[in-house]
């Protein structure tokens, strides 16, 4: 069986990245300050803050700590087809919408087989630096063809 350029494997693990979470916490802190210097009563301030709250920690095991069954553990392109990891197993997915590519940072969304969305970041640091640049060019590639 022949193989072509496409059949290439692409796999990347989305880490623990130390630049996601640092912006995580100055992104959590800027929204907390900005809350208590608004001229919201008290009670209304108080149930944002603890509304902030339960989404910061909701943010942290599925995007950071990555514990939740929605939470993305790698992504694969194989056979011009992508699949996304989670706790479940491997699925097929189709990309959703539009992505971010920059050299420091990527983000994805895909679609499930199970009609679910995944979203995922991918910082410089979250995985070895040759299956990060792997990606980018594939991404990149696929770009080129969709305008």
């Amino acid at each position: 069986m022949r193989s072509g350029p496409n059949d290439s494997l692409i796999e990347v693990r989305a880490g623990f990245s130390v630049r996601h979470f640092i912006l995580t916490v100055f992104c959590y802190l800027f929204a907390s300050m900005a809350l208590f210097f608004t001229s919201l009563n008290f009670l209304c301030t108080i149930l944002l803050f603890a509304v902030l709250n339960a989404y910061a920690v909701y943010y942290y095991l599925s995007q950071l700590k990555k514990s939740l069954g929605t939470s993305v553990l790698a992504i694969r392109w194989y056979r011009e087809r992508w699949f996304i990891g989670t706790r479940k197993g491997w699925q097929p997915c189709i990309p959703q919408g539009e992505w971010l590519v920059l050299p420091w940072l990527m983000c994805l969304r895909f679609r499930g087989e199970d009609e679910r969305n995944y979203s995922v970041n991918f910082f410089k640091d979250s995985d070895h630096p040759a299956s990060l640049h792997a990606l980018r060019l594939r991404l990149m590639l696929m770009s080129k063809g969709r305008k």
